[in-house]
């Protein structure tokens, strides 16, 4: 019993730093590092769009071709697929020559998400008991504040040399990736009762529409933020940055997700018909 539980422990902590990585570093501290970005490149608002707008549609391809992956291979080549391509596209921004290998550094970054949240789902419903379940995939989930609240301080610390802020996000990325390929399981497993969860149950027709246009809201923000706070608020670097971190503070709150909805339901306290 200890030991499985031991294993739950390490599976929802490696599943969150992946998370954290992929979400948190290589695709919203995009818009993080946007002002220095524009700065550097002399990127106008929309071509800083257009590639935010790439990074997207990566990520939505490549929950597809997770789906696919981890079906066919397991869980554990969808979340190496994702650390590997966190690392890669990290790094190819920060040592990007030009705009051009910038884009591709972003998309390949973006895709990573996608990569990295159907794989992970599943290792979680097959290694995590399932009175245990929805809390520990919650936790995971919470990865994305996690890291938007650790690139902040990052890029304060590398104030003046955003390339070095990226460098460490692609070494976090690399040792994140390293564990993974320890403890997410390698094959699929036969579930309870020896039939598979359905990927797309009845209950999530309401909820898929509903999770796209919150992820279509939320983009700008994470694309333009920083830069809006900067260049119209008229905040400092410091002021804006802390901003950046209070999001991440926030969105890592959502461990505590699974534990609300258990005592509340997804409709709260009221009617929930």
């Amino acid at each position: 019993m200890v030991s499985s539980y031991k294993r739950e422990l390490t599976l929802t902590a490696a599943g969150l730093s992946l998370i954290a990585v992929s979400y948190g570093l290589a695709r919203y501290a995009y818009g993080l590092f946007a002002p220095a970005l524009r700065a550097e490149f002399d990127l106008d608002g929309g071509t800083l769009g257009t590639i935010a707008a790439g990074s997207y549609v990566a990520y939505c391809l490549a929950v597809i071709a997770s789906t696919a992956v981890t079906a066919r291979w397991g869980a554990r080549t969808g979340a190496l697929a994702a650390g590997t391509a966190a690392t890669a596209g990290t790094a190819l921004i920060a040592a990007a020559p030009n705009a051009a290998f910038l884009a591709v550094g972003v998309v390949l970054a973006g895709a990573s998400t996608g990569l990295a949240s159907p794989s992970l789902a599943d290792a979680v419903s097959r290694v995590v008991r399932a009175n245990r379940r929805d809390r520990a995939q919650s936790v995971v989930n919470a990865g994305t504040g996690l890291g938007v609240l650790v690139s902040g301080p990052v890029s304060l610390l590398a104030v003046g040399d955003w390339r070095l802020a990226w460098w460490a996000f692609a070494a976090a990325s690399a040792l994140v990736t390293a564990w993974i390929a320890r403890v997410v399981p390698p094959v699929r497993e036969r579930r309870e009762g020896g039939l598979p969860v359905p990927l797309f149950p009845p209950s999530t027709r309401r909820l898929l529409p509903a999770a796209a246009t919150l992820g279509l809201a939320s983009a700008a923000i994470w694309t333009f933020g920083r830069d809006i706070a900067v260049s119209v608020g008229g905040l400092g670097e410091t002021e804006s940055t802390v901003v950046w971190i209070v999001l991440g503070a926030v969105g890592l709150a959502g461990a505590f997700t699974a534990e609300l909805t258990s005592r509340a339901g997804c409709a709260g306290p009221g009617r929930r018909g």
